[in-house]
């Protein structure tokens, strides 16, 4: 018998998030809620010393609040309004197939303001600087002909401008 193909998606953990699968000596304990000991705490703050990590080991600048996830909740909202609402896939297997392709084009080809209008995949190849020095060459080239265009223009201009000389008798 065959098994039947799993629907879930991997999950990942987050080092701001503790595990919930706790034993409890009693009841009492796992009904009483307890206190969130603040969320916009960075795992590089701990709050006590008994729960600090070594320096070696801490992931400063990853803060637990929900602001910090702006970020990749901007990109789920991309996907969605890019992928999902706009081709509707009716099966998992489609909606892959799609965010697949979507995720080629977001970083193999879309250009990223935040990171200088270059690709992930340039930025992390390190090709950026190349990218912007060709992007200014490109500009000064456009300048310069622009100018030129300019000035021919403007000399046909005062050519045709400037009164001739009728000579009269």
């Amino acid at each position: 018998m065959a098994a039947a193909a799993s629907w879930s998606t991997p999950r990942f953990e987050s080092p701001c998030r503790r595990s919930t699968s706790r034993s409890f000596s009693n009841e009492r304990e796992r009904s009483t809620p307890k206190p969130d000991p603040g969320s916009s705490r960075t795992t590089a703050q701990p709050s006590s010393p008994r729960t600090s990590r070594p320096s070696s080991e801490s992931q400063e600048g990853v803060t637990c609040a929900t602001e910090s996830n702006g970020k990749i909740e901007r990109f789920h909202r991309t996907a969605k309004t890019e992928v999902i609402r706009r081709f509707s896939p009716s099966t998992q297997a489609e909606a892959k197939v799609r965010l697949d392709a979507f995720l080629e084009h977001y970083n193999q080809k879309r250009l990223h303001s935040a990171i200088g209008y270059v690709t992930p995949a340039d930025r992390l190849a390190g090709r950026q600087q190349v990218i912007w020095d060709e992007r200014d060459r490109r500009l000064e080239l456009a300048r310069e002909k622009r100018s030129q265009r300019r000035r021919l223009a403007q000399a046909a201009e005062s050519v045709s401008q400037t009164p001739t000389l009728s000579r009269s008798r």
